[in-house]
């Protein structure tokens, strides 16, 4: 393949252009989904092409194919040209890199188990779930494993070959009481890693104690009666969801500078405000981490063959750093930091987030309690939405607690958070140590890229939050 795709180089540089990329990927795998201990469908996917990028006369052209020999790749190349030829008024200038040859293969420690045995397994998961909570009536697995191999070559001499196993898990639950209604549950897990995963996050048990927490909502969860300011409690599923939302996404240059306004929506930042103005608590640190070894958003180079690291998007309260590709860097004469991601070769890489969280410090959750007079301990949430600014969002709970004088009360249902990001990120008085990670699938672009990454964060405090 490395043949073929320097071929494709040395072609596009022979017709003038200034730059050329080829980008190979082949993703095979297969995947299962049951519903209710019943196989409700099983497949197997190829998916293997090649992407291949040119800079000509300033301007950019993309093109791919499916169809992998030196002809069509020297047509794919020409049709590249043409389209950067066609997009003249769309001035392009990457940053400079040097290349970078390197080889890097992550291997699982258990390899994927058959089909059948996964059936056999994910059944038995099933009937725990029902016997610790009978009125689990509906119940959905979805089960993937998928392969993939990278390899990148640019006519600045990088060589890039990566691969991976990638395992995603996702599950849902909903418990039904005819007097008191119904409480439903999503769960997803995964990275690149293999069958292991099941081990390292005890998957039965956890599916177990799901099943247990929803028939105590059922039973025990009671409206809160007062609505009004709160000191709020704000667990790590949730804050990892707020650092992905409330600062990757308007963190990405792209969106600051007008591109994604049409797809995606703007942001409340902008240029002059880094290394300036104080958007958050002094505590408040949150960073992008492509680097985090075997998170489904892990890579050691990015789609343009730029080496990962940890971006700071926020340090100490003030926003330090957004995210970048080739191409706004260019635009901003600085250099990119590795966060270009593509999903499939037919796609152009994006401005994309890996493992977005916020940084824990020093709090025990009890810590924190033990300091609110009155309060709402979130653990968990059922639904949010925030804006196409990423300034005003929505939580809705679904495990929750009141909180009075130090000590959790009763549990309480559908209570509500809705709140400004300038207003949680600034009053957040203490973080927790107890860092965790979700794995989740960031949508973007037209048309839509599905890309994996990691939501991270401890447990937060926030103090006075309107709550519904």
């Amino acid at each position: 393949m490395e043949e073929e795709l320097r071929s494709v180089i040395d072609y596009g540089l022979s017709q003038g252009a200034k730059y050329v990329e080829a980008r190979y990927q082949l993703l095979t795998g297969n995947f299962l989904s049951m519903k209710n201990g019943i196989v409700d469908n099983v497949g197997n996917y190829n998916i293997r092409g090649v992407g291949i990028r040119v800079i000509f006369e300033n301007s950019i052209g993309f093109s791919s194919t499916n169809i992998i020999n030196k002809e069509n790749l020297i047509s794919t190349c020409n049709k590249a040209i043409k389209i950067a030829k066609a997009a003249k008024k769309r001035t392009v200038k990457f940053d400079s890199w040097r290349d970078y040859r390197d080889t890097c293969i992550v291997k699982p420690k258990i390899e994927y188990r058959s089909i059948e045995d996964i059936v056999n397994e994910f059944k038995e998961y099933d009937k725990r779930i029902v016997e610790n909570e009978n009125r689990t009536v509906f119940r959905v697995f979805f089960i993937s494993k998928t392969e993939e191999e990278k390899l990148f070559i640019n006519s600045e001499g990088s060589v890039i070959e990566q691969k991976w196993p990638i395992i995603s898990l996702f599950a849902s639950l909903v418990a039904v009481d005819h007097q008191k209604g119904f409480v439903q549950r999503f769960l997803q897990d995964g990275g690149k890693k293999g069958w292991e995963i099941i081990h390292e996050i005890e998957y039965e048990e956890k599916l177990k104690s799901e099943a247990k927490m929803l028939g105590k909502i059922l039973n025990e969860a009671e409206t809160l009666k007062e609505k009004g300011e709160y000191d709020v409690i704000i667990d790590g599923e949730i804050t990892g969801l707020i650092s992905h939302e409330s600062c990757g996404h308007p963190f990405e240059a792209d969106r600051i500078l007008g591109r994604e306004a049409a797809q995606g929506g703007e942001s409340y930042l902008n240029l002059n405000m880094l290394n300036k103005e104080k958007i958050g608590s002094e505590i408040l640190s949150i960073a992008d981490d492509p680097t985090i070894e075997k998170a489904s958003g892990f890579y050691v180079y990015d789609d343009e063959g730029v080496p990962a690291r940890k971006r700071y998007l926020i340090k100490n309260g003030v926003p330090t750093e957004v995210l970048l590709n080739r191409e706004y860097a260019g635009y901003l004469s600085t250099k990119s930091n590795s966060a270009a991601r593509a999903t499939y070769y037919y796609n152009e890489p994006l401005i994309r987030m890996a493992n977005t969280y916020i940084e824990p410090r020093d709090f025990t959750v009890e810590e924190m309690i033990e300091d609110v007079k009155k309060g709402i301990y979130l653990k968990s949430y059922m639904e949010w939405n925030i804006d196409d600014r990423r300034w005003n969002q929505k939580y809705t709970g679904l495990e929750c607690y009141l909180i009075e004088n130090g000590k959790i009360k009763q549990m309480v249902k559908n209570v509500a958070l809705e709140i400004t990001t300038g207003h949680l990120f600034k009053n957040i008085d203490a973080i927790g140590k107890d860092l965790k990670f979700t794995p989740g699938n960031c949508g973007k672009g037209e048309p839509m890229q599905g890309i994996p990454v990691w939501f991270g964060g401890p447990t937060i405090r926030v103090r006075k939050v309107w709550i519904k």
